[in-house]
């Protein structure tokens, strides 16, 4: 029999636990003791449970959220819309289908709006021009090529000639034809007015009246000359080619048509502001000399190769395959060469820069008018501008007529641009190979000789 035994905590007094008993009272009441372990359980350990999941729950709201704040952001975007004026402008917007697709159209129009612009661009730079000399016929032929310098200065010299004689560009008249109207003037006088042969001496009267007579003669003759011209200026003082060179030396002799063309675009200019009147009234009275400075992309051409002092091409090496980059029109252009300009440009693949020293008699009021017409009628641009009086009364003397309002002599510094989008087509195969230029635009090549070459 098993001893009870009194145990005595704090003055309260228990008997020891009988194990057997109430392992026999667990075994006769097992599920009230089941659930009673239960609920003390669940006591317990509720709250914990509860912690765990609102904490996985707030785990997973935050990863939703951020998902839904993901979609949030793709759904509505900052979008760069093209604007009318070619520069966009960012507005929020619903990324959909047709968004998608207006801004696809919207692109698709700049891009065509940005070839039509590179068209007429070209279409201005080149005027419906073309080469005045074909040099790449030429280039093909050995026998052509020997004299490729005789017949391009040929060429060239007509062309001066006649953009002179329709510009109407002309100098008064030399001393010599002066001297030989007041003759035959003085002659028609002395025997009209004073009944006399030309032997026959004259009194101080007749003498002071035959002066004045001549005098108001001569006059008369500058004035009625003034009439006919447009703008004074003669060859040679306008870069106009006297001789031909010695020698071929075939990539400098493209520096003809360069000039062709830059004076074609300079008397266009001031045939504009001059609106066909003659120098005793126009803004530009006279072209006092022009200097081509010529490419600064091209290697400085031997000034004794171009007076004839040059080594003739090789004929042999004429028909090469030209070598260089092509003319691509999405090309960045590099204009950040300011030491050179301050418009920051040299020439490249795109284009050639082409520099003019000009030096012009102009009425001094109408100095910004002229600049104004050099300005708008290619891609000219004026770099530099010196300007002094001039006498008007000495230049009388010498037969130019520039008429009463004061005048003065302006020196100007011009770039000219040159877009090979077109001019390399008539480059001979040796200057393109000194340019560094391979003659094909983009995907299209340049037209060989007598337009051989196929547009693709």
């Amino acid at each position: 029999m098993a001893s009870k035994l009194k145990l005595n905590l704090g003055g309260l007094k228990l008997d020891k636990l009988d194990l057997k008993g109430v392992m026999a009272l667990v075994k006769g009441h097992i599920m009230l003791v089941a659930s009673a372990l239960v609920i003390t359980a669940v006591a317990i350990l509720a709250p914990l449970t509860m912690m765990e999941i609102e904490a996985s729950t707030a785990e997973v709201a935050s990863e939703h959220a951020a998902k839904m704040a993901e979609l949030a952001a793709l759904e509505r975007v900052q979008v760069p819309l093209p604007t009318s004026d070619g520069s966009t402008q960012t507005q929020n917007a619903l990324l959909n289908q047709k968004l998608i697709d207006a801004y696809k159209a919207q692109v698709g129009k700049l891009s065509d709006d940005s070839i039509a612009v590179r068209k007429a661009a070209v279409a201005l730079n080149r005027k419906g021009r073309s080469s005045a000399f074909d040099f790449r016929v030429a280039e093909q032929s050995p026998a052509k090529l020997r004299q490729i310098h005789l017949d391009a200065f040929a060429a060239y010299s007509r062309e001066w000639t006649a953009l002179f004689a329709k510009a109407k560009v002309a100098e008064p008249p030399t001393d010599e034809e002066i001297i030989d109207f007041l003759q035959r003037r003085r002659s028609a006088f002395v025997t009209g007015q004073f009944k006399k042969a030309d032997s026959e001496p004259l009194s101080e009267d007749e003498r002071v009246r035959l002066s004045a007579e001549l005098a108001r003669a001569r006059l008369e003759r500058y004035f009625d000359s003034a009439s006919r011209v447009r703008i004074y200026g003669s060859p040679q003082d306008l870069g106009v080619p006297s001789k031909a060179p010695a020698k071929a030396v075939v990539a400098n002799l493209f520096e003809y048509q360069w000039r062709f063309w830059v004076m074609e675009d300079l008397l266009a200019a001031f045939a504009s502001v001059n609106a066909n009147s003659p120098p005793t009234s126009a803004p530009v009275k006279r072209i006092d000399s022009v200097k081509f400075l010529g490419s600064n992309a091209k290697v400085a051409a031997d000034d004794a190769a171009a007076s004839g002092a040059g080594a003739p091409l090789d004929p042999s090496a004429a028909d090469a395959a030209p070598a260089g980059s092509p003319i691509d029109p999405r090309q960045k252009v590099d204009v950040s060469q300011f030491a050179a300009s301050f418009t920051g440009r040299s020439s490249n693949q795109l284009y050639d820069v082409y520099l003019v020293d000009l030096r012009l008699v102009v009425e001094t009021s109408k100095i910004p008018a002229v600049l104004d017409a050099i300005g708008a009628q290619n891609f000219m641009t004026v770099l530099n501008v010196t300007m002094r009086p001039a006498d008007s009364f000495a230049a009388a003397s010498e037969g130019y007529m520039f008429g009463a309002a004061p005048v003065s002599q302006v020196r100007l510094l011009l770039e000219t641009i040159w877009l090979r989008e077109w001019t390399a087509q008539f480059m001979p195969d040796a200057l393109r190979n000194r340019l560094g230029t391979s003659g094909v635009v983009a995907d299209r090549q340049v037209p060989g000789p007598a337009g051989a070459a196929t547009s693709s």
